[in-house]
């Protein structure tokens, strides 16, 4: 299967890998643009294995799928339950 990336730009992915109908790739410097981190923040979290992507030869791309689910994984952990203030040492008091 091809998919013409850009004008100057064919890849070939495995049949079934990705929803190829209008589908843009963004660079790593589009996600850091568009959820503003450096980057660096972006490589780290596709390190980690947080944010999915696809790569290209040495080129890293993400689909706007993956950068979503990325997204909505933070808003859920940011849900968590408030942490309880911490307990006053007694002995520390003096």
């Amino acid at each position: 299967m091809t998919v013409e990336l850009n004008r100057d730009h064919v890849c070939y992915l495995k049949r079934g890998h990705m929803n190829t109908s209008n589908t843009e790739l963004l660079s790593v410097n589009q996600v850091a643009s568009r959820i503003k981190v450096s980057a660096s923040m972006v490589y780290s979290l596709v390190g980690r294995g947080l944010l999915k992507c696809h790569r290209i030869g040495r080129c890293i791309r993400f689909t706007e799928e993956q950068l979503t689910k990325y997204l909505v994984s933070c808003q859920a952990e940011n849900e968590l339950p408030k942490a309880q203030p911490r307990r006053r040492l007694r002995h520390l008091d003096t």
